[in-house]
C-alpha cells in the first residue's frame, strides 16, 4: 500500500478526491482519518486541503467531511443529493459534512496555514499530491527538505521554491509543476 513519505503532515493539499480513488474519495489509511478530524495514527496529519473532484466521481463528494479546507471549484463540482445518498447508504454520515471553503487555491491554503498553530509559515510541514491514490511524486515544503535529503528511498527531483500561484491563485496540477520530492 502506498504512505506518505512523512508521518508527520501539518497540510496535506491534494489535488483530486473521488470514489475511483477511494469510497470516501480519499483513502483514510493513507491519510491516517476514519472521521473528520481523527488525527489518530499515523500519518498525522492535522488538516487536508482538497483542490477539486475527479471527473470519474460524476459529482459525487462522499468522504468530503473528512476534509478541513476545499476550494470553490469543489463546492461548484458537488451534487449534494447523490453525495448524502451515498453517505446515508455506507452509513457513514460525517463523510457528507462540508468543510470550510475559500474561492482561490491561495486563499484556500492561506487559511489552512492560519489554523495549524504557532508555526511561521516557511517552517510549516505541508506536502501536496495528485490524490491518494497516486504517491510516486509529491511535492514536500522545505520543513521536509533536510529529512528527504537524508533518505535513500527519495529522490529530490527539484531545488525548494515557491508554489507555483498563477495571477489568480490557481496551483497547476502537481504532476505538472516539477516536483521538489
Amino acid at each position: 500500500m502506498p504512505q506518505l513519505p512523512f508521518s508527520t503532515v501539518e497540510i496535506l493539499l491534494i489535488d483530486e478526491m473521488g470514489k475511483e480513488i477511494s469510497g470516501t474519495g480519499i483513502d483514510t489509511n493513507i491519510v491516517g482519518r476514519k472521521e473528520a478530524g481523527d488525527a489518530r495514527e499515523q500519518p498525522r496529519v492535522k488538516l487536508i486541503v482538497v483542490r477539486r473532484l475527479s471527473k470519474a466521481t460524476h459529482e459525487n463528494a462522499c468522504g468530503i467531511g473528512l476534509t478541513d479546507f476545499v476550494t470553490q471549484c469543489v463546492m461548484d463540482e458537488v451534487d449534494l443529493e447523490a453525495t448524502w445518498i451515498n453517505c446515508l447508504a455506507a452509513g457513514h454520515l460525517a463523510a457528507g459534512n462540508l468543510p470550510i471553503y475559500r474561492h482561490t487555491n491561495r486563499d484556500t491554503l492561506d487559511l489552512a496555514i492560519s489554523q495549524i498553530g504557532l508555526i511561521d509559515p516557511p517552517d510549516a510541514r505541508i506536502l501536496w499530491i495528485s490524490n491518494t491514490k497516486k504517491l510516486v511524486e509529491i511535492e514536500c515544503s522545505a520543513a521536509y527538505f533536510e529529512a528527504a535529503r537524508d533518505r535513500d528511498d527519495l529522490e529530490i527531483l527539484c531545488n525548494l521554491r515557491p508554489l507555483p500561484f498563477d495571477e489568480a491563485g490557481s496551483l497547476p496540477d502537481i504532476l505538472s509543476s516539477h516536483l521538489s520530492v
